[in-house]
């Protein structure tokens, strides 16, 4: 029964040791929301027409990861729900144009999600003898991917309204131009990354070998051939595209046209019910993707977490029961 006694004395270990070095703690906790702040800028920046996604998508990348970081050394719960707010209002400042409607719905997504992330991490780290860095980083990593795809459609909302309700044209140029490419190398006969004059006349050069007698014809006839088979299938296409079509133009502009069009009719036809279904539709593609993202973010944080072990900036140990934590030098 003594023994029992003395057992039951010992500090209980808590999920996540309070770091003993406040100066680092805050240090983590003001790198965590200006990080925040960086990718609402970019990701502000990118709505506003920044033709690439790389900066928006390494900002948001490095900043969950050290958010995930402080997810682990930060024991006191409530210190972790005060940096949460300032990251969500961080990430959100640079949207303070945007309707406020939104903007709370914004907020309120974040901090719900990342609170619910934070609560899923600290209950994995209970359960665990050691630390096991994916076990505990990747529920709050989640919820982070999840909470920030469906801000990022929040926040699109309005560009659908005053351009287009697809993505931007510069972002599907660079995903056409990657497209075309692969597609080159299957079909090197067709010329996808040209004009659309130059495109038609590929296809139809294509059709025209396959006929012996088409070899035969004088150079001269053969160029007339294949300008006026290439004329028809840009009419054609046209036709199947319901507006006329500028040979000059990409074949690539020639799709976002179509795929623009398309939905702006649907939008037109179906009013909110459409733009439901399409926000609906593109956060489970952002979401789906974002998965693939997720792995690249875990990694990134794995490799900072060792980093900062090996620099002595914290330190995992084993408490009275044999349970690890982690927490700064």
């Amino acid at each position: 029964m003594r023994g029992k006694d003395l057992l039951s004395q010992l500090p209980k270990a808590p999920l996540i040791t309070a770091p003993k070095n406040l100066v680092k703690s805050i240090i983590l906790d003001a790198v965590i929301v200006i990080l925040a702040v960086v990718s609402g800028i970019f990701f502000a920046s990118y709505l506003a027409g920044l033709k690439t996604l790389v900066w928006p998508l390494v900002s948001v990348g490095v900043f969950m990861a050290f958010s995930v970081l402080g997810t682990l050394l930060t024991n006191d719960l409530w210190h972790r729900l005060l940096v949460i707010v300032l990251a969500s209002l961080g990430f959100l400042v640079s949207f303070l144009g945007a309707p406020l409607n939104l903007l709370g719905a914004s907020l309120a997504v974040m901090i719900i999600l990342l609170v619910w992330g934070e609560y899923l991490s600290r209950e994995d780290a209970a359960n665990s003898v050691e630390i096991r860095f994916f076990r505990v980083t990747k529920r709050p990593l989640s919820k982070m991917l999840t909470a920030i795809a469906i801000v990022a459609i929040i926040l699109y909302v309005p560009t659908w309204n005053k351009k287009t309700i697809f993505i931007s044209q510069s972002t599907f140029d660079s995903i056409y131009s990657w497209s075309s490419k692969f597609a080159q190398g299957l079909y090197p006969e067709y010329k996808l990354d040209s004009d659309l004059g130059t495109f038609a006349r590929s296809v139809a050069k294509s059709q025209l070998e396959r006929n012996m007698n088409f070899s035969l014809l004088p150079t001269a006839i053969k160029e007339k051939t294949l300008n006026d088979l290439g004329g028809q299938i840009v009419g054609n296409l046209s036709k199947f595209f319901g507006f006329t079509l500028d040979a000059k133009n990409t074949f690539g502009d020639a799709i976002y046209a179509f795929i623009n069009k398309s939905l702006a009719d649907l939008k037109g036809k179906f009013g909110a019910t459409f733009i439901t279904v399409w926000a609906i539709a593109v956060f489970l593609f952002v979401r789906g993707v974002a998965t693939l993202f997720g792995y690249l973010v875990s990694f990134l944080s794995f490799l900072i977490y060792h980093a900062l072990i090996a620099f002595q900036v914290i330190r995992v140990r084993t408490e009275n029961k044999p349970h690890e934590i982690v927490e700064f030098f």
